[in-house]
C-alpha cells in the first residue's frame, strides 16, 4: 500500500476511534463490574483507545520511516507532565515490599493511569489526525446532552419507569456516576455548547447548539439542586485550611515536594497528615481522597514540580487561545470553556469527568493550530526502533489492561452473588479476581472476610468433626494471609491494618496471641492516622476486652481529647470507670453523654438509665455536672466482648508479627500522647 495512502487510512481510523471515544466516554458504564460500574469501565475504555492509538502511530513510524512529535507550544510541558507523573507513581511508594515495578501496577489502576492514557490520547491523536476539530466537538456535545437527557429524565422519576433497574431509581442518577462529576463535566459542555450556538451562523446548527445548551442548562440546574448544602448528595469538601497543611507538610520531605506522593496516594496522606481541627465538625468522620481543590491535589499529589507543569501548560493553552481567537471561532470558544475551568480547579478537585475534558480540550485546540509536526525523517532504523518499542508497549499494556479488566469482573460478580447468598460462587470469584489480578488491595480484604465468615460460619456447628476443624484452620489462615496480603500492596492504608486487626480480633480466644497481634495491628492503624478518634475507641475497647483497663482508660480520653464532643468516648470511658469502681467519675462521663446525645434519640433514654444505676453506686449524692459540648446525634456502643470460642485454631507460620510487650505498649501509649499534643500545638 502506498505510504500517502496508508497515512491518510491511519489518520481517519484515528479520527473515528478519538470522536467516538469522546463520545463514550460520559456515557460508558458496565452493570456486571457491580463494584464500580461507572469509574472503572471509563478508565478501561481510556486505557483502550491509548493502546489502540500507541498501535496506530507504531504502524505511522514503521511504514514512513521517521518519528514524530506534536509541534505545538504545550508539547513539551505535557511531555513534562507525563515523565512526573511515571517518576510520582514509581517512587511514591505504596509499600515498602513491594518493588518499583509492582508499585506502578498499582498505581496505574487509579488516577495516575488515567493521566498517563489521556496524556498518550492527547499525544497521538496530535501525530495521527489532521484538524476535524469540528467533529470531536459535535461528539463531545451530543454525547454530553444525552447525558444531560439522562439525568432530567431520572430527576423527574421518568427514567425508572422506562427501565426496570433498581439503580435508576435515585433522582441523582447520571452517567458519569455522581452528581458533583455530571455537574463539573455540565459547567463546560454547557459553556461549550452555548457559545457554539452564539458564534454559529448555519441556522440549523444554530438551533440544534441552543436545544442542546437548553437541555445542558436544564440539567446544570437539576444536578445544581440535588447537591445544595442540607441535601443527601451534598458534596463533602475538605476545607482550605486543612488541605493546605496537608499540601505544606509533603513540602518537608525533598522526593515529596518535587514529584509528590503519587497520584493515587491521597487518601493515605490525608490520613497521616490530617489536622485535628477536623474532629471538631460534623464530618470528621469522612476520609477523603482529594484535596480542597485541584491545585491542592497537584501540589499533594505530583509534588512542586507537577503544580508547575500543570500552571505552564494551563498558561500555554490560554495563550495559544488568545493568539487564535481572531482567526478562529473554535479558539475563542475553546478560550472561555478553559478559563470556566481553570476557575472550577480552585473550587474542586479533578474527578473523572474533569480530567476527560480537560485533555479533550488540549486536543481540540491542538487540532485547531496549524503547525505541521516535528519529524525526524529518513532514518528507517530510528523508525524501526521506535517503532519496535512501541510494540513492545502495546502488547505489554493490553495483557495487563485485559487481566486487570477479568479481575474486575469477577470481583463484581462475586459481589452480585454474595448478595444472592450464592456462597461457593462468591468464594470461587474472588479466587479468580485475586489470581487474575493481584495487586488489588480490596481484593484481598473482601476475600480475607469471606474467609473468616466462612470459618465462623463452620465453627458454629453443634458438632465439629475432625475435617470441619480441618477446614476451619485452613479458613482461618487464609484469612489472616489475604488481610496481611493487603497490609502488604497498601502498607500505608490505615483501612488495610485495621481489616488485619478486625480478622485477629474475632480470632481471640480461637488462636494462641491472636489478642497481642489485634492490639499490634491497631497500634500500626493509630500511628498512620494519629488524629483520628475513632480509632482510638477500637483500640480501647479491645484492651478493655482483655481486661487492660488502665491502657484502654489512656485510648478513651485520647479519643475524648482528639474530639471533646464525641459521646461514644464518654460512654466508653465510663464502662472503663465502673470497671474500676470509680462511679463518681463514671457518673460525670455519662453524664456527658446525656448532654451530647439528641434528646429525642434512643441513646439519650439509654444513657439516662444507665445514669441512674451508676448514680446507685456512688457514695454521696452527687450534684450534676454540665458540659459545654455541643449536641450530636451518636450511637452509643460499650466496649464489645471477646468471641467465645467452640475450637482451637493454630496459627503457625504467623510469627512473622511479632506482638508487643506491655512496656512497649505503653511506651506506644505515651508516644501518642505527645504526638496528639503536637498536633494541637501546631493547630
Amino acid at each position: 500500500m502506498n505510504t500517502q495512502i496508508l497515512s491518510k487510512f491511519l489518520s481517519s481510523l484515528a479520527l473515528i476511534i478519538v470522536a467516538l471515544y469522546v463520545f463514550l466516554m460520559p456515557l460508558f458504564f458496565l452493570p456486571v463490574m457491580s463494584s464500580s460500574i461507572f469509574d472503572f469501565p471509563k478508565w478501561m475504555l481510556t486505557m483502550g483507545v491509548a493502546i489502540i492509538l500507541i498501535l496506530l502511530v507504531m504502524v505511522k513510524t514503521i511504514t514512513e520511516g521517521k518519528l514524530i512529535f506534536p509541534a505545538k507550544k504545550y508539547s513539551l510541558p505535557l511531555l513534562a507532565l507525563l515523565i512526573i507523573t511515571i517518576l510520582s507513581m514509581v517512587f511514591a511508594q505504596k509499600s515498602p515490599q513491594l518493588n518499583l515495578w509492582e508499585n506502578f501496577l498499582i498505581q496505574l489502576m487509579g488516577k495516575g493511569g488515567l493521566i498517563l492514557a489521556l496524556t498518550l490520547i492527547v499525544f497521538n491523536a496530535l501525530i495521527l489526525i489532521e484538524d476535524k476539530v469540528k467533529i470531536i466537538i459535535s461528539a463531545l456535545v451530543v454525547s454530553s446532552t444525552i447525558n444531560a437527557l439522562v439525568a432530567i429524565l431520572a430527576y423527574t422519576q421518568i427514567l425508572p419507569k422506562l427501565i426496570n433497574w433498581s439503580t435508576l431509581a435515585s433522582k441523582g442518577f447520571n452517567l458519569w456516576g455522581g452528581s458533583l462529576s455530571l455537574l463539573t463535566a455540565l459547567v463546560v459542555t454547557f459553556s461549550l455548547s452555548l457559545t457554539l450556538a452564539l458564534k454559529e451562523k448555519v441556522s440549523l446548527h444554530k438551533m440544534l447548539l441552543f436545544v442542546a445548551a437548553a437541555l445542558q442548562g436544564l440539567a446544570l440546574i437539576l444536578s445544581a439542586s440535588l447537591i445544595l448544602p442540607g441535601q443527601a448528595a451534598s458534596p463533602k469538601i475538605l476545607p482550605w485550611n486543612a488541605g493546605w497543611s496537608i499540601a505544606i507538610d509533603q513540602l518537608k520531605n525533598v522526593k515529596t515536594a518535587l514529584i509528590g506522593t503519587g497520584p493515587n496516594n491521597f487518601a493515605n496522606i490525608f490520613n497521616q497528615f490530617r489536622v485535628a481541627s477536623l474532629n471538631t465538625g460534623d464530618n470528621w468522620f469522612i476520609k477523603y481522597t482529594s484535596s480542597s481543590n485541584e491545585w491542592f491535589t497537584i501540589l499533594t499529589t505530583l509534588g512542586l514540580l507537577g503544580l508547575l507543569v500543570f500552571v505552564f501548560l494551563s498558561f500555554r493553552f490560554v495563550q495559544i487561545t488568545l493568539q487564535n481567537k481572531k482567526e478562529s471561532n473554535i479558539a475563542a470558544t475553546l478560550q472561555i470553556v478553559f478559563i470556566i475551568m481553570l476557575i472550577s480547579m480552585t473550587v474542586l478537585s479533578f474527578n473523572v469527568s474533569t480530567l476527560f475534558l480537560f485533555f479533550t480540550l488540549l486536543i481540540l485546540i491542538g487540532l485547531d493550530q496549524k503547525e505541521a509536526n516535528w519529524s525526524i525523517t529518513n532514518n528507517q532504523i530510528a523508525g524501526f526502533v521506535y517503532g519496535a518499542v512501541l510494540l513492545v508497549i502495546f502488547v505489554g499494556s493490553s495483557y495487563l489492561l485485559t487481566r486487570a479488566s477479568l479481575a474486575e469482573i469477577y470481583f463484581g460478580q462475586s459481589l452480585l452473588y454474595a448478595s444472592q447468598n450464592k456462597v461457593a460462587e462468591t468464594y470461587n470469584a474472588q479466587i479468580k479476581a485475586i489470581q487474575t489480578n493481584q495487586y488489588v488491595y480490596k481484593y484481598h480484604v473482601t476475600y480475607s472476610n469471606t474467609n473468616l465468615a466462612l470459618a465462623n460460619s463452620l465453627a458454629s456447628k453443634k458438632d465439629l468433626t475432625d475435617n470441619d476443624k480441618k477446614q476451619i484452620t485452613q479458613l482461618v489462615s487464609q484469612a489472616i494471609r489475604e488481610a496481611k496480603g493487603a497490609v502488604a500492596l497498601d502498607y500505608y492504608n490505615t483501612n488495610a491494618w485495621v481489616n488485619l486487626a478486625s480478622v485477629y480480633r474475632q480470632l481471640i480466644n480461637f488462636a494462641g496471641q491472636a489478642d497481642q497481634w489485634a492490639i499490634t495491628s491497631y497500634i500500626n492503624a493509630v500511628k498512620l492516622d494519629k488524629t483520628n478518634p475513632q480509632l482510638r475507641i477500637d483500640l480501647g475497647g479491645l484492651l478493655y476486652s482483655l481486661k487492660y483497663y488502665e491502657d484502654a482508660l489512656d485510648q478513651f480520653k485520647q479519643a475524648i481529647n482528639l474530639k471533646p464532643d464525641f459521646a461514644n468516648a464518654y460512654y466508653n470511658l465510663a464502662y472503663v470507670y465502673m470497671q474500676l469502681k470509680q462511679y463518681t467519675q463514671a457518673y460525670a462521663a455519662m453524664q456527658n453523654v446525656v448532654s451530647l446525645v439528641d434528646v429525642n434519640s434512643a441513646d439519650h433514654e439509654k444513657a439516662l438509665n444507665e445514669l441512674a444505676e451508676i448514680q446507685k453506686n456512688l457514695p454521696t449524692q452527687t450534684q450534676q455536672a454540665t458540659s459545654s459540648a455541643t449536641k450530636r446525634e451518636s450511637e452509643l456502643v460499650p466496649p464489645q466482648p471477646t468471641p467465645e470460642p467452640k475450637t482451637q485454631v493454630d496459627l503457625k507460620g504467623q510469627e512473622d508479627l511479632e506482638p508487643p510487650t506491655q512496656s512497649q505498649l505503653k511506651e506506644i501509649i505515651e508516644e501518642d500522647q505527645k504526638a496528639s499534643q503536637s498536633a494541637e500545638t501546631k493547630e
